[in-house]
């Protein structure tokens, strides 16, 4: 059995990594922050004082909670930092402020393990510097830092994307419940994947390129002179070109305006012809033919129309339809340039079509009336689940008022069981049901 202290700080040292893996997402923040507002004697030091202070962070964290204790302490921690290395003065301040965000990270990093948004956001933020650095001549000493940190945040987020897709398909948030032999495959097929990438972006790719494209072109050399049955004869000395007597240049006029807009215009209107004549061949070939062509097509447009998988614990969606559909497609890309054209949103109550659709839209609407009054949706629960936990919820909100009441649990039960009669049963709801759920639907707003 392991002693609890020996488990806290195991559990430190993985927050604490999370929050030095952050800071490295972010590092062309603080990269800005070190060339503008960094005192100068503070310049070898900061990377250590944020570390140590997003570790203090990570030390303290059982003990402040809840958000107010954390924004004291943290308040408390960077201005102490910010007085102890540069005083009263903006750069002091400057510093105060970046010394209470790290701590702030350290408190908090424990709710932010997993998100992925993180490490997407990182990534494009390197894609931005990577941009601007090379173009301002302050921030340009940074480049090769830069390079170097962002290649690993790359390497780094492929690893933390894998492992939370490996915890979503064990379905127990755990990597160990899955095979050995599973995992270790997985893990060899990643590090390929990154040592390809890395050959790639130095250099090997341009050599194996320039090899393959000098074999093909002396192949077809081979076979030109095969064809023509003849060897190569040598070339003559050719007598050198008479001088041509020189012209004047010509003066240059850059285009105007206008030339440039119809130059545009040309290219827009060319790929857009192409664009449909492409469409349209692509579209007879998927009807009209069979066989290993019409199953390559039908592969493309399957993998194109894949929705990202939801992770666990997702929401209660209604159904979806995965089987792909020229006419369907047509349909929803009209029906959405009408909506663009309009200016409205595609989720509008005269957009329903049949009392099915109607239903639906009025459990979205109290779904999400619900969520503004403060009810957390339970991802996980099916409507009539929802339902009852909306309930509970509306019970013991209305204890903590005393005073105040909810509307009447039956028109929403008899909402959820005409959108489980829209949803799994046989015959439409009537138009009397759907009048009296819309009464109390506009009841409510």
């Amino acid at each position: 059995m392991k002693h609890p202290s020996w488990k806290f700080l195991q559990y430190s040292l993985m927050f604490w990594a999370h929050v030095l893996m952050e800071l490295l997402l972010f590092l062309p923040l603080l990269m800005l922050y070190a060339t503008y507002l960094l005192p100068e004697h503070m310049t070898p030091l900061w990377m250590i004082l944020f570390a140590l202070l997003s570790l203090s962070g990570v030390l303290l964290r059982s003990l402040c909670d809840i958000r107010w204790k954390q924004l004291g302490v943290s308040l408390l921690l960077g201005a102490v930092a910010g007085l102890l290395f540069s005083g009263v003065s903006l750069s002091g301040i400057s510093l105060a402020v970046a010394c209470l965000i790290c701590t702030y990270l350290g408190l908090t990093t424990e709710s932010r393990i997993g998100r992925n948004k993180t490490y997407y956001s990182g990534i494009g933020l390197y894609f931005l510097a990577a941009i601007v650095f090379p173009k301002v001549s302050q921030l340009e000493p940074w480049t090769t830092l830069l390079t170097w940190c962002g290649s690993l945040s790359v390497i780094i987020v492929l690893l933390a994307s894998n492992s939370d897709h490996l915890r979503y398909t064990s379905l127990s948030g755990r990597t160990s419940s899955l095979p050995t032999g599973l995992r270790l495959h997985n893990r060899i097929s990643v590090l390929l994947i990154v040592v390809a990438a890395v050959a790639l972006a130095s250099g090997a790719g341009r050599m194996i390129g320039g090899l393959l494209f000098s074999g093909l072109r002396q192949l077809l050399s081979w076979i030109a002179r095969l064809l023509s049955g003849s060897e190569e004869t040598p070339l003559q000395p050719n007598e050198p070109a008479r001088a041509t007597p020189e012209m004047p240049p010509a003066e240059a006029n850059d285009p105007g305006l206008i030339a440039h807009i119809f130059n545009v215009l040309s290219y827009v209107i060319v790929a857009a012809v192409i664009a449909i004549v492409a469409f349209y061949i692509l579209r007879w070939l998927y009807k009209n033919t069979g066989g290993l062509l019409h199953k390559a097509i039908a592969a493309v447009l399957a993998l194109l129309m894949r929705k990202q998988p939801s992770r666990g614990n997702e929401t209660y969606q209604d159904e979806e339809s995965s089987v792909f559909a020229w006419e369907k497609t047509l349909q929803n890309f009209k029906q959405f340039w009408t909506t663009a054209v309009s200016g409205g949103s595609r989720d509008r109550w005269e957009h329903m079509q049949g009392n099915r659709d109607r239903v639906r839209w009025l459990y979205r609407q109290w779904l999400r009336s619900k969520q503004e009054n403060g009810y957390e949706i339970k991802k996980h629960l099916t409507p009539q689940e929802t339902g009852a936990d909306a309930a509970l919820w509306s019970a013991g909100r209305n204890r903590k008022r005393k005073g105040s009441s909810d509307t009447a649990t039956m028109p929403e039960e008899r909402l959820l069981d005409l959108y489980d009669q829209a949803r799994y049963g046989q015959e439409e709801p009537t138009d009397a049901d759907v009048a009296q759920i819309t009464v109390f639907h506009k009841s409510k707003s």
